[in-house]
């Protein structure tokens, strides 16, 4: 059996009251993308933005590569759909944790949540995958994204599912499995370009000025002279940090969107990391970020760095007027649990609203610092393993 190339778009946008619709199915990318053509201009239009161009450029080659047949896949159909849905009058409400990800659907596994603010934009994002649910053997890939601003509410839901010629549940999963990455890159950007047509542009931060520059520098510097420490103390020849770790501590450090204020302010860094043996498996549950620590999770995924699988909760805290984002990172390889724990903190005058709205952000940057640290972890205890 072929694999079909196939999508169910709806779109729908509420204006006034009044609700303009589309749905199709899709045969091809081409036709995926010319719905995509029709789609995104409608929502520009409900929004008063710029009509945005076509999508081909950029949405063909990603659809190709979500939707292509790789050879160690088993045989069957993989079918990809999304549904955006956007009103100017109103605001969504929006999850508050990881639990509420999880409800969802109670018989799927969350594989990333987030709750972001951008500027202005606020929303969550929730990433499942489990059992399709007709009882077909199929199995399914499902993201949604609600966001909030100015201009209204915009909710995007992007799923694939896979039934297999043979009709058994794990090569349905297989098969989702293997187009994984490619799937969600297709998800997320979808996402983005609907955003981009309903909400404009992302605002341009100011350049950091040299004394912000040199006081993040200082900051850098003393997390990575901790790092330095750090190999000893745990018994693994840590590898130098990865390159571009600066450039990601100045993203969170650097006071944005607030530089060019008039604002006292301080950030650090902290870190550790924790090695023992450990060959159960307890990393694969969103409950965990539960047992963690008391305040809701505003991000989690699960991870594979290296031979290790894991998972990754995040925390947003409040200490003395000092807000701060906590990294929990657990990786497991079924003889070692490496724990890193990590965190950001943020000093600033003004209302507490005011610095949570800085810090939430950057989140974006601080959870790309945070994972940096712990796969070049993951990758030194696996490099001192093999000597």
């Amino acid at each position: 059996m072929r694999l079909i190339f196939a999508a169910a778009l709806a779109a729908s946008i509420v204006l006034a009251g009044e609700v303009a619709a589309q749905d199709a199915d899709i045969e091809d990318a081409d036709a995926l993308i010319a719905e995509l053509d029709a789609t995104l201009p409608m929502l520009a239009r409900a929004a008063g933005q710029p009509t945005p161009p076509s999508m081909g450029p950029i949405f063909r080659p990603l659809f190709t590569a979500a939707l292509r047949k790789r050879p160690e896949a088993p045989e069957g159909s993989l079918i990809i759909g999304f549904d955006l849905n956007a009103n100017p009058n109103e605001r969504a409400e929006l999850m508050a944790d990881v639990a509420a990800c999880a409800a969802l659907r109670p018989d799927a596994t969350v594989l990333r949540f987030s709750r972001f603010v951008e500027g202005d934009v606020e929303g969550h994002e929730c990433v499942l995958t489990g059992p399709a649910d007709a009882d077909d053997g199929g199995w399914t890939l499902l993201a949604e994204t609600v966001t909030n601003g100015p201009g209204g509410r915009l909710n995007a839901r992007f799923a694939a599912a896979a039934v297999a010629e043979s009709g058994v549940v794990a090569d349905a999963h297989r098969m989702i499995e293997l187009n994984f990455v490619d799937l969600l890159i297709v998800g997320d950007r979808i996402v983005a370009e609907a955003r981009r047509a309903f909400m404009g542009p992302p605002p341009v931060p100011a350049e950091a000025t040299d004394a912000e520059l040199e006081e993040v520098r200082e900051v850098v510097s003393d997390l990575e002279r901790q790092f330095a420490e750090l190999g000893p103390r745990v018994g693994i020849d840590l590898a130098p940090l990865p390159e571009g770790y600066l450039n990601q501590a100045v993203a969170v450090a650097l006071p944005r969107p607030l530089a060019g204020d008039d604002h006292d302010w301080g950030a650090s860094f902290d870190f550790e990391v924790d090695i023992e043996r450990s060959p159960a498996a307890t990393t694969d549950a969103p409950h965990l970020c539960r047992q963690q620590r008391p305040e809701p999770a505003i991000g989690y995924e699960t991870l594979r760095l290296g031979g290790y699988v894991g998972h990754h909760c995040l925390f947003e805290l409040e200490h003395d007027g000092v807000v701060g984002l906590w990294s929990r990172i657990v990786m497991e390889n079924g003889e070692d649990r490496i724990t890193v724990i990590q965190g950001v903190s943020l000093a600033m005058d003004g209302d507490p609203p005011e610095r949570f709205t800085y810090l939430r952000g950057r989140r974006a940057e601080a959870t790309a610092l945070f994972l940096a640290l712990a796969a070049n972890t993951v990758a030194s205890k696996e490099a001192t393993d093999g000597r």
